[in-house]
């Protein structure tokens, strides 16, 4: 096995989840693969859907100030 720093280790995760969740067939293999839990990965994409509500929020208070400037 190849030694990788945890900065490293969180990179290759973090791409793999990406991929995975373009590829939901891929997705279905490695949760049986891995026996994880239905209910584990649907939280995780519930926090993951939260994280992008309150950007977009975020972007929508910005806009409404740029049209309050002029």
């Amino acid at each position: 096995t190849i030694e990788m720093d945890e900065d490293q280790l969180g990179v290759t995760k973090n791409i793999k989840q990406l991929y995975l969740i373009s590829h939901p067939e891929q997705l279905k293999e490695e949760l049986t693969r891995k026996k994880k839990h239905w209910k584990y990965i649907r939280n995780w994409l519930l926090t993951k859907g939260d994280e992008r509500k309150s950007r977009e929020r975020g972007k929508s208070k910005k806009a409404d100030v740029d049209e309050c400037a002029c």
